[in-house]
């Protein structure tokens, strides 16, 4: 025989209907999602060229690079964080270096300025260490997140988000030093205005990028 449910029950099951699931597609569950990434990997380095992986220290290059139109992207920054007092060169090979070649590596000033970094392909820490001394510059969080797409068959959604800018490094306003790393410059240009585009997957445990 079926007992019917108290009103203090119907009214428990009411309420945490209402709470939602971490599972649900909403603006709170998808911006819990970003956040928690970008705390993880929002930081914000320069590289050898725009876009690229961070700079890491020590390391070694062909001297080749000072006299190719091509390598001029790096070896201009090289050369802007030798004058700024971050790095010191000094004759000297390396794993992936044939040849006459120079090794830069973190002076007294650059070492306080780095960020270090482990080394994300398992391969490249066998050969040069397991960590890498990053000049990180900034650090990105979430400004809103602006819209998605209901979940497909597959449960995927596309969001669409906006970012925060955080510069932590007082380097990062020199003058000379952003004219060689536009991209200190551009990132801060888009924050809360460029839309970004996160791909996820609901699961078990809530929203991932996938």
């Amino acid at each position: 025989m079926f007992k019917p449910l108290s009103l203090s029950l119907v009214a428990a099951a009411v309420m945490l209907a209402g709470c939602g699931s971490k599972n649900d597609a909403t603006e709170k569950n998808f911006a819990r999602t970003i956040s928690e990434q970008l705390d993880q990997s929002g930081f914000l380095c320069i590289g050898s060229i725009h876009g690229s992986r961070p700079l890491d220290f020590p390391s070694a290059y062909s001297n080749s690079i000072f006299t190719s139109p091509l390598e001029a992207p790096t070896s201009s920054r090289l050369k802007a964080l030798q004058e700024a007092g971050f790095i010191k060169g000094s004759p000297g090979s390396g794993p992936f270096v044939s040849g006459p070649g120079t090794v830069f590596s973190l002076t007294d000033a650059g070492r306080k300025m780095a960020t270090n970094m482990g080394q994300q392909n398992p391969a490249t820490a066998a050969v040069l260490g397991e960590k890498t001394a990053a000049f990180c510059y900034g650090k990105l969080s979430l400004a809103k997140v602006v819209n998605w797409q209901s979940p497909d068959a597959a449960h995927e959604s596309n969001v669409q988000y906006t970012y925060k800018v955080s510069l932590v490094e007082p380097w990062a306003s020199n003058a000379t030093l952003v004219s060689r790393f536009p991209e200190i410059a551009d990132i801060q240009r888009g924050a809360e205005k460029e839309v970004i585009l996160a791909p996820m997957v609901q699961t078990q445990d809530g929203w991932r990028f996938r």
